[in-house]
């Protein structure tokens, strides 16, 4: 694969799927909205000084790249490989997902915000999210690697992407508290029953290999000190 279409391509999961074309040496055109939030402004500037990158606003009809559709947090109506959340129809399907952008509704970014600001974390709130998200867990880098790997072994969907172990989740929240000492009362988030994963009819789990949860929360929390330090001028 020389060229990719990467549709929704600056939001949380999109920005990893560039990162990992670019690294594999392939050209991208990236399709998203004319206006952009501050964060995807942030995405869109890390990656303008690459030669393989271009931005685009609509997708170019007589474009004969491969397309991915990243519906992971949006949905977008047009046709190739559908990359979605585990319930919801796609080629190629995601648990939840953590690193660099990770959106500040889910439970490691929420947590790692509050403690960067100083503030008490409201636990509660953050039940529903855990529930879901500690159903499987996978670092958005190995995810985004893996979505390649299909592609270019052209591997029939649908898929179901999964992490090794049943213990992810708890593993990378136990790094969180274990670095930011005064969130250690959000410790009862370890005692969460996940919901229950439910796998569609012909859907194949594929178990991806990758760096350990600790590595990752480590690289995630390293990414949102130095964005929060770029904003607060420290």
């Amino acid at each position: 694969m020389k060229r990719v279409t990467i549709v929704n391509a600056l939001d949380f999961f999109g920005y990893h799927l560039c990162e990992e074309a670019m690294n594999r040496g392939i050209e991208v055109t990236a399709v998203d909205n004319k206006d952009l939030n501050e964060e995807q402004e942030i995405m869109r500037d890390l990656f303008a000084r690459n030669s393989l990158f271009t931005l685009r606003s609509e997708p170019d009809e007589q474009d004969e790249n491969q397309v991915i559709v990243n519906a992971y947090e949006r949905e977008a109506r047009c046709d190739g490989i559908r990359v979605t959340s585990a319930d919801k129809d796609g080629d190629i399907r995601l648990p939840a997902l953590y690193g660099p952008f990770q959106p500040e509704t889910m439970v490691y970014s929420s947590l790692i915000r509050t403690a960067l600001e100083g503030k008490d974390a409201e636990f509660s709130r953050l039940t529903l999210a855990a529930e879901k998200e500690a159903v499987d867990l996978l670092y958005a880098g190995d995810a985004a690697s893996d979505v390649f790997e299909k592609m270019e072994n052209a591997e029939d969907g649908p898929i179901l992407l999964s992490s090794p172990g049943s213990e992810t989740w708890k593993t990378g929240l136990t790094t969180v508290l274990d670095t930011f000492e005064h969130l250690k009362g959000a410790g009862k988030l370890l005692n969460v029953t996940a919901a229950e994963r439910t796998v569609g009819e012909g859907v194949t789990v594929v178990t991806v290999e990758g760096i350990t949860p600790a590595e990752g929360v480590k690289l995630q929390i390293e990414w949102m000190e130095r964005l929060f330090n770029e904003k607060e001028g420290l």
